[in-house]
């Protein structure tokens, strides 16, 4: 019991600290209880102990792993205070690939990893026909080269995001995330650091925002464009800037449509790529905010704020982004911002 009062004060601190950047702490103390369904049971020893050959990070807002020592194969099974717990883990391909299940009278909990980079979390619940459901189902996919997708609940109640990376992510649906899906990254391990990051990252967006400063990501397009250049020194120029840029740029860089270059300009991304990533470096606010400051959702994330200065600013930068008036009132009626979100959640998606 003292894991989860601990687990579940952790998750209350991260949402009030979000709330208390836009002045919001009596609302953060209303919004941060946990709900119980949200609420795994601890991973066993047993099966904790397979996990410390995996090494769990985050990079271009992607959930990755992978092996720590290669060759492992092992499994564990375990009953602990009426729960199942079954881990099956293989390293044996210099990938991270392993299966998790949890099985209690709530529900059933199913979390698979595949070759480091696929994720699929599902939790069902479990009850008699005509009870109501003891817990909430949940569906989490990270697939390679596919956006992320978090389901929450069913029918009419039921709530689907989609996102290109886990920052938009939490940034488009925080409570959600909070409540739902982070308590189960968590259960594998305390080494990602979504919350620790996240918490920091609306403000930094804000004062990015808020600074004087060159269209950074306006410059690398332009950058992008000059290395189909007909003239070698102005793409070797191009190329130059772009690795100055240093990592900050990969992220960006990552997402670049390969489909709108030639063979010339994709022979040089392939280049800057593989010499900028040679050694990764996990996902941190400054190289993060580097690379979603220029995507319409993130601010349709943060125009979702209570804080009205917060939503004024991101209804600035959509604004910006966009080249035109968007239809969004920051002051507006809760109901009102709500529909408008929704529809410009549509657009920026369908971009």
């Amino acid at each position: 019991m003292r894991t989860i009062r601990l687990f579940v004060a952790r998750r209350r601190v991260w949402l009030c600290r979000w709330a208390v950047t836009s002045g919001l702490l009596c609302a953060a103390l209303v919004a941060c209880p946990l709900r119980a369904d949200a609420q795994q049971d601890v991973m066993p020893a047993q099966c904790r102990r397979l996990l410390d050959f995996v090494e769990f990070k985050v990079l271009s807002g992607r959930l990755l792993t992978a092996p720590l020592k290669v060759g492992n194969t092992a499994s564990a099974e375990a009953e602990q205070d009426g729960v199942r717990h079954a881990l099956a883990l293989d390293l044996s391909d210099a990938q991270a690939n392993f299966t998790y299940r949890q099985r209690n009278e709530r529900s059933l909990l199913e979390i698979e990893v595949r070759d480091g980079d696929s994720l699929l979390i599902s939790r069902q619940p479990r009850q008699a026909e005509g009870e109501e459901a003891p817990t909430t189902a949940l569906e989490f996919t990270q697939e390679p080269r596919s956006p992320l997708e978090l389901e929450v609940g069913a029918g009419e109640q039921g709530r689907r995001v989609v996102a290109p990376s886990i920052w938009h992510l939490m940034l488009l649906e925080p409570e959600l995330c909070q409540q739902e899906l982070l308590p189960l990254l968590d259960l594998l391990s305390d080494d990602w650091p979504l919350a620790t990051v996240y918490e920091q990252l609306p403000l930094a967006l804000l004062q990015w925002a808020r600074s004087p400063r060159s269209d950074q990501q306006q410059l690398w397009d332009e950058l992008v464009a000059q290395l189909a250049s007909d003239q070698f020194s102005l793409r070797e120029a191009a190329d130059r800037q772009l690795r100055e840029a240093g990592p900050a740029l990969l992220p960006w860089l990552r997402r670049v449509d390969a489909a709108r270059l030639d063979a010339e300009q994709r022979f040089r991304i392939r280049r800057i790529l593989a010499s900028l990533g040679s050694v990764e470096s996990p996902d941190t606010v400054d190289a993060i905010v580097a690379w979603v400051a220029g995507d319409p959702l993130t601010w349709v994330g943060l125009a979702g704020s209570d804080d009205a200065e917060t939503r004024r600013a991101a209804a600035e930068q959509l604004a910006r982004l966009a080249g035109t008036t968007i239809d969004f009132e920051p002051d507006a009626d809760p109901e009102i911002r709500a529909a408008q979100l929704a529809r410009l959640r549509d657009r920026f998606a369908a971009d």
